[in-house]
């Protein structure tokens, strides 16, 4: 459930913030981010409410419409090759590095951010877009470690000796064109020695 949700929540945030994103796939985007953020942690803790599993189902396909018109970003370019390479399931190595990511994203992406924290009710309509932006990685942070996943990859298996490797085939995604900010391969390896 950890795994699942942080994954569509990922889908839900990589394609509103993609730069092939569309105002079909925003508000896609931006309805799947408010129904995750309500919901993932009822749905996590107590499985039997039913109304809490089917928001996220609902928001799993409303996220997955979205990010198959407008793509990924650079959670998913890293997501792949650390998962196959350690076993780590792949909403997992999502889960962990999403927070990087956005913080990463928010020199381009502020709006998009502070936009995803009003929606989910994160900060009222009217706050600073500062304060909503940096609230919103606050929001991931901590999320991930409500629900049990490790702060960094290194915890799921990451060795330093093999960053060299993992960001060249990062380099090759597709993923990466739709990112917001532009990703290089100086990009990729600070991001992989942050979680170390």
């Amino acid at each position: 459930t950890a795994g699942t949700g942080f994954d569509a929540l990922t889908h839900a945030v990589e394609s509103f913030t993609s730069r092939w994103a569309t105002p079909f796939t925003t508000a896609l985007s931006r309805e799947a981010v408010r129904l995750i953020t309500q919901n993932i942690y009822t749905a996590y803790d107590t499985g039997r409410v039913r109304a809490s599993r089917e928001y996220m189902m609902l928001a799993s396909l409303m996220a997955g419409i979205a990010l198959a018109n407008a793509g990924a970003g650079a959670v998913h370019a890293l997501a792949h090759p650390v998962g196959v390479r350690y076993g780590i399931p792949h909403g997992v190595a999502c889960g962990i590095l999403l927070p990087y990511i956005v913080r990463f994203n928010l020199a381009v992406a502020h709006d998009a951010y502070a936009d995803l924290a009003a929606a989910s009710a994160m900060v009222p309509l009217t706050a600073d877009k500062d304060e909503a932006a940096r609230k919103f990685v606050v929001y991931l942070e901590k999320l991930r470690d409500k629900l049990g996943l490790p702060a960094k990859l290194s915890e799921a298996g990451l060795k330093e000796a093999d960053i060299t490797e993992i960001a060249d085939e990062a380099l090759l995604s597709r993923s990466l064109s739709a990112n917001p900010r532009r990703v290089t391969r100086v990009d990729l390896l600070t991001i992989l020695q942050e979680n170390l």
